[in-house]
């Protein structure tokens, strides 16, 4: 155990308040409240940091999908992510936290990339917050103290969560660990929880949680062992209960109706809940229940929260309240079942998962009747516009947009019965007749013009037939112009480097023997010329795929990994390069060598590409080709194979330089600024390592270049076939 003046010596570092671009790994960030100056734009470069401090509140799991905990340093507390679960650690160490990667939303965070525990030491006292404090995370990092009445328990993998409410509002605790025993007992309690507060960004809303331990909770005033041995409190006295909210209370009741989503109308008399809780179990309608729960004011009526139930047996439905026509609505009849007939207005069927609805229309009043039963879907699409029901059902009345909204929800096939048909001869069967003749006028004189278009559609469709017949004759002609034209060079390239070969050793031979002088000059510019030309002599043999390959299981990560520093260095400042690497990569029969050199030839045409910067993106992934995907690439067969893609967002190609960037000798660039060989040379070993190369580019929109090449397993078989 480090020594209490230790400890308060840690925590009393200075603050080094410097710009994040001045850290290095030698000179890393040491201030936690100097991260939470930090102002970081989308694209700047790593900061370095080491932190010490307390660690106040820990989550291994459950709360996020990565281990998050709380750091407090002196009188700052900072969020920390880590990679994966630390073993041993617990509230209270004191820790040291090193990484690179800061993050400034939805507050100043840091994700850890190494941790190390140096000891432990008393946790300090925690200041009482309100649970409205919790909002908008104005105490992010802090240690506190919250108090509350507990509504709700959550039994989830790596902790329990509790629901406070207090004054109206409710609060989240997550209590990281092994599930509490008995949490029920929770249920109704007042509790006090000590704990370090956490926001995030979840979704598209803010979410805040205090993370604590079992051990930080204290039970101020417990709650009923049972909640159902509560006295039971008839519905019409459920408001009045508003004013010491929250409070917990036992009713009875019968189930009326239950929603698809698990809520539960109840009725007792001349009285009707509406009952919402957490896993309800599923009942049916006209059955007995016991509900536990707090009131809370709901709009123009009240609801019972967090409810849990207790089925009972199965009894008589509550006689419904008959709504004559033009009767006025009584408020007090919400979540009472009403029995109102009228004419069905219009169905709204819904997938079958889902629940059906049907609007009715009784007098002048409009009313949105929704039901949820096994088999609702197919029952209700028999229902026609203009029948007359009458339907029995829970009510409730609501304002949407500004109007208001009549609901009835019935709980079986039963409440809503069929009173009578609509007639046969309608005003819309009328429409639709005089409907019919007109479009039999329509057909008979305009058959001749139908005809026409018809014809002229034909021509145009084998027009359009003709020009893609035409454009397949191009490709094939190119393809086949590209494998001569690979032929025909690899067969000059082979001669012309045996040629190269003898000029070249005789002129290491003169070069030996020369002495100092113009001879000497002479013979060395001849040598420097021949090499330039067997370099280019070996580009033209990778094109025409007569280059001698080293094949071997390659992994194309540990490649584009191992050039990561030779990629960013070509690229300057100006361009980022990003790696998104598959994990688990299947290894291909590659030369690593020649490889690296299409890498680096790609990269360079990236480079030209974006003169004014950018972002070059390499990225690989195993993939399957279809037939339809692997005809894209050339000859390939379908299959399992490697991609290894190459994207960037510079200036893109048009159509007539898209199709000839893998034609020897062909280039963009200024004379004397290239040979046209670097794509060319790539296209040849790519294609010697039974692989396919292919571009996608447009103006403006930059170039993506697709390497695929077989699995290792795939190459061996391909070679032993052939």
């Amino acid at each position: 155990m480090i020594n209490r003046k230790i400890w308060v010596l840690v925590l009393s570092l200075p603050a080094i308040a410097v710009t994040a671009g001045a850290q290095t790994a030698a000179h890393p960030l040491t201030s936690a409240a100097a991260i939470w100056r930090l102002k970081r734009p989308q694209a700047a470069p790593p900061v370095y940091f080491r932190l010490r401090g307390q660690v106040l509140a820990y989550a291994p799991s459950g709360l996020a999908q990565f281990p998050v905990l709380i750091l407090r340093q002196a009188n700052t507390g900072l969020q920390v992510r880590l990679s994966a679960p630390v073993p041993g650690l617990a509230p209270g160490n004191l820790v040291q936290v090193r990484g690179s990667q800061i993050e400034t939303f939805p507050h100043p965070h840091v994700i850890a990339s190494g941790i190390k525990i140096l000891g432990q030491a008393p946790l300090p006292a925690a200041s009482s917050v309100a649970l409205d404090d919790l909002r908008y995370g104005m105490l992010d990092g802090r240690w506190a103290r919250l108090q509350g009445v507990a509504v709700r328990v959550e039994l989830k993998r790596g902790g329990t969560r509790l629901i406070l409410m207090k004054d109206g509002v409710a609060g989240r605790v997550w209590l990281a660990g092994p599930w509490m025993e008995r949490p029920q007992r929770l249920i109704g309690a007042r509790v006090s929880v000590r704990g370090g507060v956490l926001c995030r960004w979840q979704a598209d809303h803010w979410v805040t949680d205090l993370i604590s331990t079992p051990a930080n909770l204290a039970v101020i005033t417990p709650g009923p062992a049972d909640p159902f041995s509560l006295p039971v409190m008839p519905l019409s006295r459920v408001d009045q209960q508003l004013r010491s909210f929250p409070r917990l209370i036992h009713v009875h009741g019968v189930a009326t109706v239950q929603q698809p989503w698990g809520a539960v109308t109840i009725q007792s008399g001349n009285r009707g809940l509406y009952l919402r809780g957490y896993h309800l179990p599923r009942l049916n309608p006209c059955q007995q229940v016991e509900a536990a729960g707090f009131p809370i004011s709901s709009g123009s009526t009240v609801i019972l929260q967090d409810a849990m139930l207790r089925p009972g047996a199965a009894v008589k439905c509550p006689a419904p309240i008959r709504v004559l026509a033009g009767e006025r609505l009584n408020p007090a009849w919400y979540d009472r079942r009403l029995e109102v007939s009228g004419k069905l207005y219009a169905l709204h069927l819904t997938p079958q998962h889902r629940a059906q609805s049907l609007s009715l229309l009784a007098g002048n009043r409009m009313f949105y009747v929704e039901f949820a039963w096994p088999g609702a879907r197919a029952w209700a699409s028999k229902l026609l516009p203009g029948m007359g029901l009458r339907v029995r059902g829970a009510y409730y009345a609501t304002l949407y947009a500004g109007q208001p909204e009549l609901a009835l929800y019935p709980g079986r096939a039963a409440d809503i019965q069929i009173l009578s048909y609509p007639p046969w001869w309608t005003a819309t069967r009328q429409r639709w007749l005089l409907a019919l003749l007109v479009l039999a006028m329509l057909l008979a004189f305009g058959g001749a013009m139908v005809y026409k278009i018809q014809v002229r559609r034909i021509g145009r469709l084998v027009e359009i037939r003709t020009r893609e017949q035409r454009e397949l004759e191009k490709q094939l002609q190119q393809a086949r112009h590209m494998e001569a034209l690979g032929r025909l060079t690899a067969g000059v390239a082979h001669d012309f480097n045996n040629i190269l070969t003898i000029i070249l050793g005789r002129t290491e031979l003169l070069l030996a023997k020369a002495g100092n002088g113009e001879t000497l000059q002479q013979l060395q510019i001849i040598s420097d010329s021949g090499q330039r030309a067997a370099r280019l002599t070996r580009q033209l043999l990778a094109y025409g795929r007569r280059q001698a390959l080293q094949l071997e299981s390659v992994n194309l990560n540990s490649v584009v990994r191992g050039m990561g520093d030779m990629l960013r260095a070509l690229m300057g400042e100006a361009v980022r390069v990003e790696l998104r690497l598959a994990p688990q990569l299947d290894p291909v029969m590659a030369d690593a060598g020649q490889i690296s050199q299409v890498i680096m030839n790609l990269a360079a045409n990236a480079l030209d590409a974006m003169p004014q910067g950018g972002v070059l993106e390499i990225e690989t992934a195993n993939c399957q080709l279809s037939a339809t995907e692997a005809a894209l690439y050339g000859s390939l067969a379908p299959g399992h194979y490697v991609r290894l893609s190459f994207r960037d967002n510079g200036v893109g190609m048009p159509p007539q330089i898209r199709d000839h960037v893998f034609e020897p000798f062909f280039t963009t660039k200024g004379e004397g600024q290239g040979t046209g060989l670097g794509l060319a040379s790539a296209y040849g070993i790519i294609s010697q390592s039974q692989g396919g190369i292919r571009v996608e580019s447009a103006v403006g929109r930059g170039t993506v270049f697709h390497i695929v090449l077989p699995r290792a397993a795939s190459a061996s078989a391909a070679r032993h076939g052939a």
